[in-house]
């Protein structure tokens, strides 16, 4: 005889229903939230446990609430709002400071010095002649390396101290070797030819820097009578720049003469800055036709 097993029954251990749990606290928790933040979409199995019983969804938007989101991201405390002003403007900083390389360097220097000597008008007798603190001319070529265009401040620099460095950043040009020569020849000319400076071997940096050198020597000489800086004086100091030195006793008298000879030139090219009803003179535009000449002295 069979035995009839009642249908309410399981056969063993093993086959009875066990029935679904359903979905505990957290798990509710997760799946609104992910509702939330990804519309349209529904969580996957794996990650999130499927109810027995099906769970209505909210209305599904079409984008993002931007207000929810906002008020979702932690707002920044004021140390990073602090170092996110300062980052900024240091990053401005860096952007706007130019770069220079080479002569482009030595010709931003060059217009910054004299822009500040420029600036201090011209009075003061000596410049260029009287020597200023050699510790305050390296100090002020050191910052100008770093940065061409850093401020120059008057109360820690004398106008002597930027003269000399004026000077010395001129040695640094890497002029022609020719150069001297040029001067010495066009110098030694009776009378001089003004329009032969366009035949010098400058580049167009040079030519600018050497402009810029002389518009001030000229705006020296127009105030010689309190300054003691007529155009002569000022001519021998620039012609310092250009004369190579001495190498031997033998080569002293020689430099002199050339010396002589190149202050001869410089004085002519001021001469035509300053002399009612001349043409100014350029290195730029040396006016390149007959007729600009000046006698040397």
């Amino acid at each position: 005889m069979s035995t009839v097993i009642p249908p309410d029954s399981p056969k063993d251990k093993s086959d009875a229903a066990v029935p679904k749990e359903k979905p505990k606290g957290i798990t509710r928790q997760v799946t609104g939230l992910l509702s939330k933040i990804l519309p349209g979409q529904k969580p996957s199995a794996s990650s999130v446990e499927t109810p027995t019983k099906s769970v209505k969804s909210p209305p599904q938007e079409t984008s993002v609430n931007s207000a929810e989101m906002a008020k979702s991201v932690k707002k920044p405390g004021v140390l990073s709002r602090s170092l996110s002003r300062v980052g900024g403007k240091l990053f401005a900083k860096a952007a706007a400071k130019k770069e220079f390389s080479g002569e482009e360097k030595t010709m931003a220097k060059v217009k910054n010095m004299l822009t500040f000597l420029h600036a201090q008008g011209y009075e003061t007798e000596g410049v260029f002649r009287v020597p200023g603190y050699k510790s305050k001319t390296a100090e002020l070529l050191k910052k100008l390396e770093k940065d061409p265009e850093a401020a120059i401040d008057k109360s820690d620099m004398g106008i002597f101290d930027v003269a000399d460095a004026v000077k010395l950043a001129f040695k640094e040009v890497a002029f022609s070797p020719e150069l001297a020569n040029e001067l010495i020849k066009l110098g030694s000319e009776t009378p001089i030819d003004l329009s032969k400076l366009g035949n010098l071997q400058l580049t167009d940096k040079q030519r600018t820097m050497l402009d810029d050198l002389f518009k001030y020597g000229a705006a020296l000489a127009k105030h010689a009578d309190v300054n003691k800086m007529n155009s002569s004086n000022i001519g021998q100091l620039f012609a310092t720049i250009f004369n190579p030195d001495p190498k031997t006793l033998a080569e002293t008298a020689k430099y002199a003469s050339d010396g002589k000879t190149i202050q001869g030139l410089f004085k002519a090219i001021i001469d035509s800055h300053i002399t009612p009803g001349a043409t100014p003179v350029t290195f730029s535009e040396p006016q390149n036709k007959p007729g600009t000449q000046a006698t040397g002295g």
